[in-house]
């Protein structure tokens, strides 16, 4: 083949590429416009107002003419301990279950008449059982070398100031397991400060709606959602494993009760 025809193979075949190339681009660059378009419409954003505290969040959110605002407000209310719960009981371990419950009996029995000569009258019982006792040896495996009982008992006392002197009176008794020592309020006191907690709460979340919408340029609408949510302390003293307590117990100065609400109120723009 000579030299003339090879340049013309080579012509021939370079314009063949160069088509095929402007065919492609064609076809890709408007698939390309197409893609970002879509990508376009479905990445929006929506302007957006957030104020954080530190214990609260509000939210405004613009959505067309109308919108929602989101507000999270937080009420705190506090008042004096009432109430005492003592969680104490006895232990007895021994190599017949019958006799370990029968020994367990006799010191309970002991620590309620003691608690009861010092005016306890709100006791129940919390837990009970027995268990067997097992130790691993290397001949044998797991032997078993004997059982333990386990009586609880829960202690409400209102005088405040006698719970080491109630403590003392039934570990002289008997009682070798203190497990807890709380404090509390009653069941009438909690539910009054609750309301008084979220009312609170209510009026955090509204000032601070107000504040948000006045400097986004928003009008505040009514309520459309609103949520609550309710959280107390309940001071507790760690288990205790002693065979004495004289040491005086101090409850703490205040209770307190919190309320969270997250309302969510219609906004409108301003107009002017």
């Amino acid at each position: 083949m000579g030299g003339v025809e090879l340049k013309w193979i080579s012509l021939i075949l370079l314009l063949i590429a160069a088509a095929l190339l402007a065919t492609n681009l064609v076809l890709v660059i408007p698939a390309y416009s197409a893609y970002m378009r879509a990508y376009a419409r479905t990445e929006s954003f929506e302007p957006r107002v957030v104020v954080v505290g530190q214990s609260s969040r509000a939210a405004a959110q613009a959505e067309g003419g109308g919108g929602r605002l989101t507000v999270t407000g937080v009420g705190k209310v506090s008042a004096k301990p009432e109430v005492a719960v003592i969680v104490l009981g006895v232990i007895t371990r021994g190599e017949l279950a019958s006799e370990v419950q029968e020994l367990n009996a006799e010191h309970m029995n002991k620590v309620l008449e003691a608690l009861r000569e010092k005016g306890v009258e709100q006791i129940e019982t919390v837990s009970y059982y027995l268990r067997p006792l097992r130790k691993y040896d290397r001949d044998e495996g797991e032997v078993l070398v004997g059982y333990e009982c386990i009586h609880l008992v829960k202690v409400q006392l209102e005088e405040l100031d006698r719970v080491g002197e109630v403590i003392d009176a039934a570990v002289a008794a008997g009682a070798n397991q203190v497990v807890s020592i709380s404090f509390a309020l009653k069941p009438d006191t909690m539910e009054r400060l609750k309301l008084e907690a979220i009312k609170a709460a209510v009026m955090d979340a509204e000032a601070k709606a107000k504040t948000v919408a006045e400097a986004a340029g928003l009008v505040l609408g009514p309520p459309i959602s609103i949520t609550v949510s309710e959280s107390w302390a309940k001071p507790m003293i760690p288990e205790v494993r002693v065979a004495g307590f004289s040491t005086p117990v101090m409850p703490p100065e205040e209770l307190s009760v919190t309320a969270t609400v997250t309302i969510t109120y219609g906004v409108e723009q301003a107009q002017g």
